[in-house]
């Protein structure tokens, strides 16, 4: 279990980061050959900067991932041991449904942003394209995130396995995290109205 651990989380949170910098870089080549555009790609605000500028070395990202790892990892030698104060699978399945929805999210765009590249939309006036705002972005997500809730939630009801109770809580902590990204972007936005 430690192994896999070891194994799990990073793999989880690196693919989570580089994905996205592909998704990123195929949307930028993909912008001109689509019918909307996107404001951004990257949703969290503390990676948008590094995000836009194509960064593969994140030593914020790259500190989290193994802040994280260690930590499953000591929770998961106590589980072995018998001896974890706290529900490792649970915390196991938080992480690996939370990482789980995102990267495939982030392989939806990829094929999306891809099929742009391969079939692109020569007939489209590059003036009158819609942007899709960074809000927009947002809500939109959180309407997927919703819809995760049913099925995450009557499984966990269902098995009462601590693994899918705790996939449940990733879908959870998703919907709060966009929530308050939701609310910053709002704030920021009227801000700038002020202005």
């Amino acid at each position: 279990m430690v192994l896999l651990t070891l194994v799990l989380i990073p793999g989880l949170m690196l693919s989570d980061y580089y994905l996205t910098l592909v998704a990123e870089k195929l949307r930028q080549e993909s912008q001109s050959h689509r019918p909307i555009r996107l404001e951004r790609y990257e949703l969290n605000p503390k990676f948008q900067k590094d995000v836009a500028q194509l960064r593969w070395v994140n030593w914020r990202h790259l500190s989290a991932t193994a802040g994280i790892t260690l930590l499953m990892a000591f929770l998961a030698y106590g589980y072995v041991l018998g001896v974890s104060p706290v529900p490792f699978l649970g915390i196991l399945g938080f992480y690996s449904v939370l990482f789980g929805v995102i990267i495939g999210r982030h392989m939806q765009s990829i094929l999306t942003f891809s099929d742009a590249l391969k079939h692109p939309r020569l007939d489209i006036d590059q003036d009158q394209k819609p942007m899709v705002s960074e809000i927009e972005l947002l809500r939109l997500t959180q309407s997927s995130n919703i819809a995760l809730l049913p099925p995450f939630g009557l499984s966990a009801v269902m098995t009462h396995h601590e693994f899918m109770i705790g996939g449940f809580g990733g879908i959870l902590m998703l919907i709060v995290i966009i929530f308050i990204w939701i609310q910053r972007c709002q704030l920021k936005q009227r801000k700038a109205a002020r202005r």
